[in-house]
């Protein structure tokens, strides 16, 4: 489940991206400004052993391109209508550059993660205080409890860096990054 809605938020950041190709992802600290939205409050820091996954949506390339076949495929009046991509295909004409992936890769220090989509994302699962060391900032455990329950130990808690100060290098190479760039609430929660 949280791989889906963590795709499900990924796919809405890459389509952000891929309608404007240049456009800023809104910063962590821009989000902690916002505060707490509907219910959630900040309970404290995360524990330093704590795991988190990290999600590194990277900077797509051929975006246009992208479109443009869209739009073909989709056109009555095209030969190519009906001649729709592959995920295969769809993933290597627009897979970030090898250099993003690589920053992504250093930053990571050696620590094992997994590559999807041509390297379209990389996740990375450690503790607090490495993804600490990465991204700057703390992390803090944001929870509300369960609509319609005044029972506390129904509470829903999510990590967040409100305070993340992520090297200029790593935001270049991302158009996204998880958790950082998450919303509260999480779009499944809306």
């Amino acid at each position: 489940l949280l791989v889906a809605s963590a795709l499900v938020w990924l796919a809405s950041v890459v389509t952000t991206e891929a309608a404007s190709a240049g456009a800023a992802v809104v910063p962590a600290a821009a989000l902690a400004q916002r505060g707490p939205t509907r219910g959630w409050v900040e309970k404290g820091p995360a524990a330093a052993e704590e795991e988190v996954e990290l999600i590194f949506a990277l900077k797509l390339q051929n975006t246009a391109e992208l479109e443009r076949i869209l739009e073909h495929v989709s056109d009555p009046s095209s030969p190519d209508y009906g001649h729709y991509l592959t995920k295969a295909q769809a993933d290597h004409l627009t897979a970030p550059r090898h250099q993003d992936v690589d920053i992504v890769e250093r930053f990571l220090r050696g620590r094992p993660f997994h590559v999807t989509s041509e390297g379209s994302f990389i996740s990375c699962r450690l503790p607090v205080h490495a993804a600490e060391a990465i991204l700057g900032g703390r992390f803090v455990r944001m929870c509300r409890v369960a609509v319609g329950s005044q029972d506390e130990s129904k509470e829903s808690c999510m990590l967040r860096n409100p305070t993340a100060a992520v090297p200029a290098a790593l935001r270049s190479a991302c158009g996204a990054i998880s958790p950082l760039d998450e919303p509260l609430p999480p779009a499944r929660w809306l």
